[in-house]
């Protein structure tokens, strides 16, 4: 799978080079190959009561702040062992514990502004638009208990919170730490936009499986699968290209079929 997509690699960074400012989003996805009992390898996706298996990928993607990608940076895949299966939650409640106190810090801070903030479709849900509070500081936080010989770190926290309304399930709450220096709210804003592409890799996640189908493969090995794989993440990202490209630039449609 490596070998496959070394190259493409190759081809994102030269891309990258001639942009100012790259965002690489990432995020985890599962492909679930339950329906085929032929192919060995897999490991548990969900719960284990529901019996799914399949492997996870984690992938990131670059992309210009303007949401065009430009390729893949890393993708890894694998199959989970069922031994480790309900760790993460687990590390994930040990964080929350540490650093739980940040959320209250940050709500008795003044609102430095109100950003709109457009929020594509997802699942059932339909696009809206969003009014987030803003609010921004630095913080100096301590390491979690169980690394406590590590010195603190110093960041800048953007906290973004969305106004309940009716018949909103559930609205948006960001906490983003970061490095870059955020002393102003157009600075925050900054950071919210940069953070607002990450839906761009659900984006081309749902390209992949519902646009090349790569949860039907039957190839019997999981080895053979991620062979697959690496060919159709190219053909993806090149489709999601393509696609982004034409909202920027209309005379692109040709191109694209």
């Amino acid at each position: 799978m490596q070998g496959l997509l070394e190259p493409h690699y190759d081809a994102t960074l030269r891309r990258c080079r001639s942009q100012p400012v790259i965002l690489a989003a990432q995020d985890s996805t599962s492909l679930n190959y339950t329906a085929h009992p032929a192919t060995d390898d897999l490991g548990p996706l969900n719960t284990r009561a529901d019996r799914s298996q399949g492997l996870w990928m984690h992938d990131t993607l670059a992309l210009t702040p303007d949401g065009v990608p430009l390729g893949l940076l890393d993708v890894q895949c694998w199959a989970r062992d069922p031994a480790q299966h309900g760790k993460a939650a687990q590390r994930t409640r040990r964080m929350t514990q540490d650093h739980g106190a940040l959320w209250d810090f940050m709500q008795a801070q003044p609102v430095a502004g109100v950003q709109a903030l457009s929020v594509p479709r997802r699942a059932t849900a339909q696009a809206r638009t969003a009014q987030l509070q803003v609010r921004h500081a630095q913080v100096e936080l301590k390491a979690p208990q169980r690394k406590a010989h590590l010195p603190p770190a110093n960041l800048w926290v953007v906290s973004a919170c969305e106004a309940p309304a009716a018949g909103l399930a559930k609205p948006i709450e960001w906490m983003l730490l970061t490095t870059v220096p955020v002393d102003t709210f157009e600075q925050a804003c900054e950071c919210l936009a940069w953070y607002a592409r990450r839906w761009e890799i659900e984006v081309y996640h749902r390209t992949l499986k519902s646009g090349c189908q790569i949860q039907n493969r039957q190839l019997g090995q999981a080895k053979r699968l991620k062979a697959c794989l690496a060919i159709d993440l190219v053909v993806a990202w090149r489709v999601f290209h393509l696609t982004q490209l034409a909202r920027e630039q209309p005379d692109v449609q040709r191109t694209c079929g």
